[in-house]
C-alpha cells in the first residue's frame, strides 16, 4: 500500500482512530435499547453496517491502536491487458496512540505501526511482505450525520516537513467506555505512465481506551 493516510490513522480513529477490524461488534450507544434491538444491531455489525446515536463524549481521552487490517481487490491495464488482484493486510505490530478532545474537537495521533501484505495477482501465489506506516497526524474532527466521523488535519512526513490533509470520513461501528472501531471504505482509479489501475480498498481499525 501507497501510503496509509491520515483517515487510516484515525481511524485511525479512525486507522482514525478505532479503525480496526476485529472481533467486538456491535456499536454500544444507548443504554436503554431493548434486547431485540441489540441483537439486531449486533447482527447489523457483523456485517459492516452502520449505527446511529453516538456519543461523542466517548471519543474524548487517549487511546492505543490494537489493529488496523484490510482487504481489497482492484485492476492493472497496461497495454490494454488487464490484471485482477487481490490482497490482506494485517496488523503485526503497533505502537501508535490517539488523544482525543472536545470543545474544541482536535486529535493528535503518533507512532508507526507494521502490517503484513498479501498480494495476490489474478489468482496466483500470494506475495508477502511487511510495510510499516507513520501515524503522526493532528487536526480537527467532526461528528457528521449518525455515524460518521470526519477528521481534517496535518500529517508529518519522514523528512520532517508537514503534509495538509483533505477531510476524510469513516463509519464509527463501535464506541464504548473501552473501544473505538471504525471502518473506511476507498474507491481511486490512477492513470499514470501509461497504466490504469483500480483500487477497491475496505479498512478496519480497532482502538483501546489507555486506563489512567
Amino acid at each position: 500500500m501507497k501510503k496509509i493516510n491520515l483517515l487510516f490513522a484515525i481511524i485511525l480513529i479512525v486507522g482514525f482512530v478505532s479503525c480496526t477490524n476485529t472481533d467486538d461488534d456491535g456499536v454500544n450507544i444507548s443504554n436503554n435499547q431493548q434486547n431485540q434491538n441489540d441483537d439486531n444491531n449486533n447482527q447489523n455489525n457483523n456485517d459492516g453496517s452502520e449505527t446511529s446515536e453516538v456519543d461523542t463524549s466517548l471519543l474524548v481521552g487517549n487511546w492505543e491502536l490494537v489493529s488496523i487490517d484490510y482487504t481489497g481487490t482492484g485492476t492493472s491495464t497496461v497495454a490494454g491487458i488487464t490484471q485482477n488482484f487481490s490482497y490482506v493486510g494485517e496488523t503485526v505490530e503497533t505502537d501508535v496512540t490517539l488523544t482525543m478532545t472536545e470543545n474544541p474537537n482536535n486529535y493528535e495521533s503518533s507512532g508507526t505501526v507494521l502490517i503484513q501484505l498479501s498480494t495476490s495477482l489474478s489468482g496466483g501465489t500470494p506475495f508477502i511482505q511487511n510495510s510499516s506506516a507513520s501515524f503522526e497526524a493532528s487536526g480537527n474532527w467532526e461528528l457528521l450525520e449518525d455515524n460518521i466521523l470526519s477528521m481534517e488535519g496535518m500529517t508529518s512526513l519522514t523528512n520532517g516537513e508537514s503534509q495538509s490533509e483533505g477531510a476524510g470520513t469513516v463509519t464509527i461501528l463501535e464506541l464504548t467506555e473501552t473501544t473505538f472501531k471504525v471502518k473506511t471504505i476507498e474507491d481511486t482509479t490512477i492513470n499514470e505512465n501509461g497504466v490504469e489501475s483500480t483500487q477497491n480498498l475496505e479498512i478496519y481499525t480497532v482502538y483501546q481506551r489507555i486506563q489512567e
